[in-house]
């Protein structure tokens, strides 16, 4: 027991009869590494053992996909109803990625909660490897819906493909939703414990994310009291890269009437310049 406090992290780990007592005794733990990587090894586990809720995740996107294909297939190309389709579509890919993420989210650390407290009060690990293992394991699953739901629409909703990177643009701007809605969803399940109490703040938080992006109403026009909450918003930036990644360079054009009665086309261009997004 004298010589217990030398040994090496890994030997401590791999000792079966040693017990957190006894290491917390000995003033002897694994270094944060150690704990890191054991932690995501049984992450990544737990997430291939339940490959079907990953099926199930992409069966869904497809269909829901698939709908959206029958109501954006035959938009003309130019005048208002362009301009709509291009708004509905950029907003409704960001908001689909923004609720599947944070839903996943919502229903899946609740589930661990007494697990982790319990190891917690053990002293197995401390609190800064599980979160990251627990993110960078569910990373392979946070990327897989937004490539999905892009390669179905993104040539057959006709979105703006007039340069090779918009598609790349559009597919890292999703990714990066994705992931930030993640975030949201674990601050949320971190801070409360009780199931219905999660689900009722998560309706609000959602509520007032979507309001903040831009979409319904115009940010430069917010009172100043509340205009630092459009920076909270995930789903402001998100739209606003997906509508100027839509418009930008692209053939879209509106006929414009001017006061004297004359008809004129818009192009692209000027439609972007006339919309108020500050990203």
């Amino acid at each position: 027991p004298n010589n217990f406090r030398y040994l090496e992290p890994d030997i401590v780990d791999a000792l079966p009869f040693i017990t957190p007592q006894l290491l917390e005794k000995f003033n002897v733990s694994p270094t944060w590494g150690r704990q890191f990587w054991c932690l995501l090894h049984r992450a990544l586990i737990a997430n291939f053992r339940s490959v079907h809720g990953t099926v199930l995740r992409c069966a869904i996107t497809l269909i829901v996909m698939l709908f959206g294909s029958a109501l954006y297939y035959r938009t003309p190309p130019n005048g208002y109803q362009s301009l709509q389709k291009s708004y509905g579509v950029s907003y409704f890919l960001v908001t689909f990625c923004f609720l599947e993420s944070i839903q996943n989210m919502i229903l899946l650390f609740p589930e661990e909660r007494a697990i982790y407290l319990r190891e917690q009060a053990s002293s197995l690990y401390s609190c800064s490897p599980y979160f990251v293992s627990k993110i960078i394991a569910e990373l392979p699953l946070h990327l897989i819906t937004p490539i999905v739901a892009l390669l179905f629409t993104f040539w057959l909703w006709g979105l703006n493909n007039v340069n090779y990177y918009n598609f790349f643009i559009l597919l890292a701007n999703l990714e990066c939703v994705y992931l930030v809605s993640s975030g949201y969803g674990l601050l949320i399940t971190t801070i409360f414990e009780d199931r219905k109490l999660i689900v009722a703040v998560y309706a609000i938080a959602t509520d007032f994310i979507m309001l903040l992006s831009g979409f319904y109403v115009s940010l430069s026009g917010l009172p100043a009291g509340i205009t630092f909450l459009q920076y909270l918003s995930a789903l402001k930036y998100g739209f606003g890269i997906s509508i100027i990644n839509e418009l930008q360079d692209s053939s879209v054009k509106m006929e414009k009437v001017d006061p004297s009665g004359s008809v004129s086309l818009v192009n692209s261009k000027e439609i972007l310049d006339s919309i108020d997004i500050n990203v």
